[in-house]
């Protein structure tokens, strides 16, 4: 339970964050605008529920992903080698690898 509300509160505060920011490029959030705890005709638990869904389909999806990734690599080796040898072949070195050089890859 303790969980549970922990996970509804920070879902609560980033929904609230993201409607009541300015941005340049708003996102399909942020294009909502409070009116008296309404935001387009909508009650502000609605955005709000919907958001934990998107972050726990969003987090269930990733899982999938690679955990179907992985299988298929572990029941083909000639594919996860070759998939090995073409990451470990973009860096002269193993310590050239971190977040910046593995998205610029």
């Amino acid at each position: 339970m303790r969980v549970q509300q922990e996970h509804w509160q920070l879902v609560v505060g980033k929904i609230n964050a993201c409607i009541d920011r300015k941005l340049e490029r708003p996102d399909f959030i942020s294009t909502s605008k409070r009116d008296n705890d309404r935001v387009r005709g909508v009650t502000l638990p609605e955005p709000h529920a919907t958001g934990s869904l998107l972050i726990i389909a969003g987090i269930e999806t990733t899982v999938k992903v690679l955990n179907g990734g992985m299988n298929y690599l572990i029941k083909n080796p000639e594919q996860l080698a070759s998939l090995t040898k073409e990451v470990r072949s973009a860096f002269d070195d193993k310590n050239d690898s971190n977040v910046q050089t593995v998205s610029e890859a």
